[in-house]
């Protein structure tokens, strides 16, 4: 399975979809956005963990965003920990207001080593 497959599956885990609905999850933008909505992508991505010229591991750079009209405080910490327990690291987070749309923003980075 590719890392953006493994993503996707790991953010429709069923404790985050009793929060929001599989359809609700998006790839980069929303092309309909709602009342509650997350776009995940990965911002970079580089080989690392290098053996006799030769890469064992590639380590993703990803950011999970939190879209709501709403308090998002219980979907951040269930994303927070299943993606911990998948084997993500958190690296930064940010609170953020969306003045244009009224919307409240969490960016959530994360950082992945997959293993090769």
């Amino acid at each position: 399975m590719n890392f953006k497959a493994k993503l996707r599956k790991d953010l429709l885990d069923d404790r985050i979809l009793k929060f929001i609905s599989k359809e609700k999850v998006y790839w980069l933008q929303s092309p309909s956005p709602s009342d509650l909505w997350i776009v995940y992508q990965i911002y970079n991505e580089k080989e690392s963990f290098y053996v006799d010229n030769s890469n064992n591991a590639r380590v993703y750079y990803i950011q999970v965003d939190i879209y709501t009209k709403d308090d998002y405080t219980d979907l951040e910490e269930i994303i927070r920990t299943v993606l911990k327990e998948k084997g993500y690291n958190l690296g930064t987070c940010a609170d953020l207001y969306e003045k244009e749309t009224g919307l409240y923003h969490k960016a959530m980075r994360f950082v992945y080593t997959d293993i090769l």
